[in-house]
């Protein structure tokens, strides 16, 4: 389930919603009760009318019927207006409200003791009424109070609202305030035994798994930057002992000691990138500037063999001397990334690295990535990069991207070639002197 909007929004639209309906179901009972009220008032007026006349026809037949100016009465239903008496002849003995043309009355229709003929009592009630004659008035006086009420429900909801998410606020502060690199644990101990409280526990618990994991990373890290480095520099050194101890004509150990050099080389890469990654957040941007130009330079010669017996290019212009407030080992590594992916996948023309004033633009003839795996080539948690031949050399530019706040932009052309886009978040500057 998704909420979209936010708490305090739900907590005073529940208010309002609330008052609205409470309103609305007052309003409607309130003008019910006073209709019915009125009503029975007016009803018991003529029973009261009715009674007294049967009282003092019981003592004399000749009593004269009610009569003012509301009330008229008929002795008998043949005396009365033709109107009024087919109407009193077909509803029967009883009590009723009538309208007859612009006059609406309470109508009894009853039969005196002995007397032959039904006798009828009209009470005119036109001007007695207040409710439907003052339909517009009530409907304001109603709607107003309406309207007061989901005021209320308004104003009420947002004072509560404030205190009902100020522990939320503050567990959010808590949070959103604590070191990357090691979470708050006590945060229960700050909130009541409620569902902020749980809440927090429940954090609690994950801060202390997150810790957990990431002592075991920064453990990894520093075992493997021991354990990795160790064989390859005993494996460098042998080769450059063997290749000093080598005679001139040794010409069939030149070729495999050039081999395990860039195998040597490449692995220190790997591994350089590995421990980078893995000490995410470790690193301020501000600690150093680097000049990229020579970085670029770097990159280009470092891969060059990659392109050995292809008919393949690579330029690097310097438009502009680009510094980024970033330490150089990460902005080599991305830019690496982009070059070996560059030379990997051109197989003729040429593979150009420019520095803007605010970028490193990598742009080759190569085969180019299909529009359909451009987005899932740069993600690591898919393997259609691998599958597709485009190794995680992406993914792993991205993730500096994602540590320094730089970004990645890609275009590309099956068969055509690709241009890759690595934009520094930095303003770019002057560096003060070389990487």
């Amino acid at each position: 389930m998704t909420f979209r909007h936010r708490l305090r929004a739900r907590i005073v639209a529940a208010f309002a919603l609330f008052g609205a309906v409470l309103a609305a179901v007052y309003a409607g009972l309130i003008y019910y009760a006073l209709h019915l009220i009125e009503d029975e008032t007016l009803r018991n007026r003529l029973e009261l009318e009715v009674a007294g006349y049967l009282e003092q026809y019981a003592e004399d037949q000749d009593v004269a019927m009610p009569a003012d100016r509301f009330l008229t009465g008929h002795r008998s239903l043949s005396d009365a207006p033709e109107r009024h008496r087919r109407i009193a002849l077909s509803l029967g003995e009883g009590y009723y409200e009538v309208e007859i043309g612009d006059r609406e009355y309470h109508l009894a229709v009853f039969r005196a003791p002995g007397a032959a003929e039904l006798s009828a009592i009209f009470y005119d009630v036109t001007a007695l009424e207040t409710l439907e004659p003052r339909t517009g008035f009530w409907a304001a006086a109603l709607t107003a109070g309406f309207l007061v009420v989901v005021a209320l429900g308004l104003a009420l909801g947002m004072a509560t609202s404030g205190r009902v998410i100020a522990p939320l606020r503050a567990l959010a502060q808590a949070v959103s305030h604590a070191e990357p690199r090691r979470l708050p644990t006590n945060l229960a101990k700050r909130f009541a035994d409620d569902e902020v409280g749980l809440l927090a526990n429940a954090l609690d618990r994950f801060n202390l798994q997150v810790n957990a994991f990431v002592d075991r990373e920064r453990q990894f890290t520093r075992n493997a930057s021991h354990e990795l480095r160790t064989p390859v520099t005993v494996v460098k050194g042998a080769a450059e002992l063997i290749a000093s101890t080598a005679g001139p004509r040794d010409v069939s150990l030149r070729k495999p000691l050039q081999r395990i050099t860039r195998a040597v080389k490449e692995m220190e890469n790997v591994i350089e990138t590995f421990l980078w990654l893995g000490r995410q957040g470790s690193h301020r941007v501000d600690d150093a500037h680097c000049r990229v130009g020579p970085l670029c330079e770097r990159a280009v010669e470092q891969h060059a063999h990659l392109l050995e017996g292809k008919p393949v290019e690579a330029k690097v212009a310097v438009e502009t001397d680009l510094a980024v407030a970033a330490p150089s080992t990460a902005v080599f590594i991305a830019i690496g990334n982009l070059v070996r992916n560059a030379f990997l996948f051109t197989e003729s023309g040429e593979v150009k690295v420019t520095t803007t004033a605010e970028s490193v633009v990598v742009a080759d003839t190569g085969r180019g990535i299909p529009a359909d795996f451009i987005d899932r080539a740069v993600n690591r948690g898919s393997s259609a990069g691998a599958q597709a031949g485009y190794g995680l050399g992406l993914a792993i530019v991205r993730d500096f991207c994602q540590q320094y706040g730089w970004s990645l932009g890609l275009e590309s052309e099956s068969e055509q070639g690709t241009r890759a886009t690595l934009r520094f978040s930095q303003q770019p500057n002057r560096a003060p002197g070389p990487a």
